[in-house]
């Protein structure tokens, strides 16, 4: 917390003067003299005054030496009593590890940790089914150590430990898009022969594929556990699976290991992924997050705002004669404020922006306000999806805080209308598309996914930058920092160390009305 310290210092100065009689002599009196009038003498101007020289403020007085003893005994007394309420470390070693909402095995599920996840929590108790003992968490929720955890005295750890998520990042992870056809994750850096052992296999089975892929009753595509083996390819225990060009993988170590393969003339490096398998690093091509089109808002005084989808045309009128000039384009994922006010220029519709330029309507999306639908209460946090705009605001209460560009289902794989509320949110999520489209395959951890109504979900896009346009299969597509930022203000609230959360009674979940 930012602390200021400011001193003013005050000062006045007073004079008093009095003017006395003259003492009385023993002498007798005579007549009194009259007194001389003085002549007048002209009156002197006072000589101006200099200006005093500026003060400097007085330096803050240093800190008493007490004062920081006894700030560091509250820390420490803080600190000792964390660690008396939670004195047992815990991690997480399942991908992902259930946290209860209460100590017994019929609870419902509040969420889950993730792989490498570390906690600390209170000494156990036996009972509510669990073989071991069930420990409270310092965040909330309750974990049956051996059930995807272990606790202990100390610090737990296994090793490869993946890297945690970067919670305050656009992307959680880094990630990367396999280039390469049949390519393998391996549980292990293999030696060469395996390598190629597996890849012969892999395009086996890619030539034994149907030519559709298998679609459950809602359309999407029905996956394969990728860390179940899969008895029919006859893939070794090594494999993890396989891959083709268009699946994402997020990374957690990119040297962690090099084998010799004499055909690849000489050694191969490899790439672990947060999962846990090693992929060949030269078949990986590195991804980055795509700008964001979202605004903060601090009101209805921010609004009309109107966001493009691609680069709009801007123009600058000279107030006397009228005529208007080229000036620099409001860039694509950019957004410019209104006045409201539209006018016709040489054929073309332009708005007027606050600042009197002229900007063109072909590519911009217009961010308009909409009423809180009566089943949301009067305060409640909402998100409103335009699906006509390709638009998305958030608001609390009636009062709207953010807006940025989406993209929805395409034609097919329309996005549901209604009203919703958000579910289950995860840091990362697994998802997949359709094999032989333009849209991803599959990818391992879609970051900022919140669930709102089945498997459709808001969820952050790094694979593409064309939001204000339609192009998924029915999900919600943001760019990353936009999804981070909803998944950081949306509810359930996602308790500390967890990678998932759902929402109960006492931790609803937001509403989002699509329309």
């Amino acid at each position: 917390m930012r602390k200021a310290l400011a001193g003013l210092l005050f000062l006045s100065a007073t004079s008093c003067g009095a003017w006395g009689e003259p003492a009385a002599s023993g002498t007798a009196r005579t007549a009194p003299v009259p007194e001389p009038v003085p002549a007048p003498v002209p009156e002197a101007k006072p000589a101006p005054a200099k200006p005093a020289p500026p003060r400097r403020p007085a330096p803050p007085p240093p800190i008493p030496q007490d004062a920081r003893a006894e700030a560091d005994a509250d820390w420490h007394g803080i600190e000792h009593s964390f660690a008396a309420r939670f004195p047992m470390h815990g991690i997480a070693f399942h991908v992902m590890s259930e946290v209860f909402e209460h100590p017994h095995e019929g609870a419902e599920v509040l969420g889950y940790m993730r792989r490498g996840a570390r906690f600390r929590a209170t000494t156990g108790a036996r009972g509510g089914g669990c073989d071991r003992t069930w420990h409270a968490l310092s965040g909330g929720g309750h974990v049956c150590n051996g059930r995807g955890f272990v606790l202990g005295d100390g610090p737990q750890h296994f090793e490869p430990s993946p890297v945690p998520p970067a919670l305050h990042d656009a992307l959680p992870y880094r990630y990367a898009k396999n280039v390469g056809q049949d390519v393998p994750q391996f549980w292990r850096v293999p030696s060469a022969e395996e390598a190629t052992t597996a890849r012969e296999l892999l395009a086996l089975a890619r030539e034994l594929e149907p030519a559709e892929p298998e679609l459950d009753a809602e359309g999407e595509v029905v996956l394969r556990d990728p860390d179940v083996p899969d008895e029919a390819l006859g893939l070794p225990d090594y494999v993890r699976m396989g891959m083709q060009p268009g699946f994402y993988i997020s990374l957690d170590a990119l040297d962690p290991g090099t084998a010799v393969d004499a055909a690849a003339g000489g050694a191969v490096d490899y790439a672990r992924t947060v999962r846990g398998a090693y992929v060949e690093q030269a078949k990986l091509q590195s991804v980055q997050a795509p700008p964001a089109p979202g605004v903060v808002l601090a009101g209805r005084q921010d609004l009309p705002l109107a966001l493009a989808r691609a680069e709009a045309r801007r123009l600058r009128r000279d107030a006397a004669t009228g005529a208007a000039r080229i000036v620099e384009p409001v860039p694509r994922l950019g957004h410019v404020r209104l006045t409201g006010r539209r006018l016709e220029h040489e054929g073309r519709d332009y708005w007027i922006e606050r600042d009197g330029h002229l900007v063109s309507d072909r590519n911009l999306r217009m961010v308009r306000t909409t009423p809180r639908p009566p089943q949301v209460p009067r305060a409640a946090r909402w998100i409103h999806v335009s699906l006509a705009d390709q638009t998305l605001i958030a608001y609390e209460g009636d009062r709207p805080v953010f807006a940025t560009l989406v993209s929805s289902g395409k034609e097919g794989y329309e996005t549901p209308t209604g009203l919703y509320r958000i579910h289950t949110k995860h840091v990362s999520a697994p998802m997949a598309g359709l094999a032989g489209t333009d849209d991803v395959y599959i990818i391992d951890d879609v970051p900022w996914t919140m669930y709102f109504h089945g498997s459709y979900a808001l969820h952050a896009a790094f694979w593409h930058d064309r939001f204000g346009r339609v192009r998924s299969h029915g999900c919600i597509n943001l760019a990353p920092a936009d999804a981070r930022w909803l998944f950081g203000w949306t509810t359930p609230e996602l308790p500390a160390g967890l990678h998932g959360v759902r929402a109960l009674g006492a931790n609803p979940g937001t509403y989002v009305f699509i329309e």
